[in-house]
Protein backbone atom coordinates (compact mmCIF):
# COMPACT_ATOMS: atom_id res chain seq x y z
CA UNK A 1 0.00 0.00 0.00
CA UNK A 2 3.14 2.32 0.53
CA UNK A 3 4.11 1.79 -2.98
CA UNK A 4 0.84 3.20 -4.05
CA UNK A 5 1.27 6.17 -1.65
CA UNK A 6 4.86 6.73 -3.17
CA UNK A 7 3.55 6.96 -6.72
CA UNK A 8 4.13 10.26 -8.81
CA UNK A 9 0.27 9.42 -10.41
CA UNK A 10 -1.44 9.08 -6.78
CA UNK A 11 -4.22 11.67 -6.51
CA UNK A 12 -4.10 12.55 -9.70
CA UNK A 13 -7.69 13.02 -11.65
CA UNK A 14 -7.44 10.94 -14.89
CA UNK A 15 -10.31 10.20 -17.08
CA UNK A 16 -9.17 6.78 -18.04
CA UNK A 17 -9.74 6.07 -14.08
CA UNK A 18 -12.89 7.56 -14.05
CA UNK A 19 -14.14 5.75 -17.22
CA UNK A 20 -12.56 2.75 -15.27
CA UNK A 21 -14.37 3.07 -11.96
CA UNK A 22 -17.56 4.17 -13.12
CA UNK A 23 -17.76 0.99 -15.33
CA UNK A 24 -16.95 -1.69 -12.21
CA UNK A 25 -19.50 0.45 -10.00
CA UNK A 26 -22.30 0.47 -12.16
CA UNK A 27 -21.39 -3.13 -12.61
CA UNK A 28 -21.39 -3.78 -8.71
CA UNK A 29 -24.77 -1.52 -8.83
CA UNK A 30 -26.44 -3.96 -11.78
CA UNK A 31 -25.56 -7.30 -9.78
CA UNK A 32 -26.98 -5.62 -6.21
CA UNK A 33 -29.79 -4.08 -7.56
CA UNK A 34 -30.95 -6.18 -10.38
CA UNK A 35 -29.87 -9.71 -9.75
CA UNK A 36 -29.71 -10.16 -6.20
CA UNK A 37 -32.75 -7.88 -5.36
CA UNK A 38 -34.48 -10.15 -7.73
CA UNK A 39 -33.44 -13.34 -6.39
CA UNK A 40 -33.82 -13.05 -2.78
CA UNK A 41 -37.85 -12.85 -2.82
CA UNK A 42 -37.50 -16.20 -4.46
CA UNK A 43 -35.74 -17.71 -1.87
CA UNK A 44 -37.73 -16.07 0.78
CA UNK A 45 -40.75 -18.00 -0.45
CA UNK A 46 -39.50 -21.38 -0.64
CA UNK A 47 -38.21 -20.51 2.94
CA UNK A 48 -41.26 -19.33 4.12
CA UNK A 49 -43.48 -21.77 2.19
CA UNK A 50 -41.04 -24.27 4.34
CA UNK A 51 -41.58 -22.53 7.18
CA UNK A 52 -45.30 -22.45 7.51
CA UNK A 53 -45.67 -26.51 6.94
CA UNK A 54 -46.86 -26.01 3.25
CA UNK A 55 -45.80 -29.27 1.54
CA UNK A 56 -42.83 -28.12 -1.66
CA UNK A 57 -41.54 -30.74 -3.54
CA UNK A 58 -37.90 -31.91 -3.62
CA UNK A 59 -36.73 -29.17 -6.44
CA UNK A 60 -37.80 -26.57 -4.54
CA UNK A 61 -35.98 -28.13 -1.72
CA UNK A 62 -32.83 -28.18 -3.71
CA UNK A 63 -33.14 -25.11 -4.96
CA UNK A 64 -33.92 -22.87 -2.05
CA UNK A 65 -30.25 -22.72 -0.64
CA UNK A 66 -29.05 -22.35 -4.15
CA UNK A 67 -30.99 -19.29 -4.87
CA UNK A 68 -30.04 -17.80 -1.61
CA UNK A 69 -26.79 -18.37 -2.09
CA UNK A 70 -27.09 -16.94 -5.34
CA UNK A 71 -28.85 -13.38 -3.65
CA UNK A 72 -26.05 -13.37 -1.38
CA UNK A 73 -23.17 -14.06 -3.70
CA UNK A 74 -24.22 -11.10 -5.34
CA UNK A 75 -24.95 -8.68 -3.22
CA UNK A 76 -21.85 -8.66 -1.18
CA UNK A 77 -20.38 -9.25 -5.02
CA UNK A 78 -22.00 -5.89 -5.84
CA UNK A 79 -21.07 -4.01 -3.00
CA UNK A 80 -17.18 -5.04 -3.14
CA UNK A 81 -17.59 -3.85 -6.81
CA UNK A 82 -19.06 -0.56 -5.66
CA UNK A 83 -16.18 -0.30 -3.48
CA UNK A 84 -13.52 -0.73 -5.54
CA UNK A 85 -14.94 1.53 -8.54
CA UNK A 86 -14.69 4.08 -6.62
CA UNK A 87 -11.98 3.95 -5.31
CA UNK A 88 -10.48 3.55 -9.16
CA UNK A 89 -12.45 6.67 -9.80
CA UNK A 90 -10.38 8.73 -6.90
CA UNK A 91 -7.26 7.44 -8.57
CA UNK A 92 -6.42 4.75 -6.13
CA UNK A 93 -4.94 1.42 -7.48
CA UNK A 94 -4.81 2.87 -11.33
CA UNK A 95 -1.04 2.50 -12.97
Amino acid sequence: MFGQFKSPNFGRFSWHALAVGLTIFLLGLFKKTVLADNISPLADGLFAASMEGNAINLAADGAAPRLYDAALFRFLSGYSDMAIGLARCSGCGCR
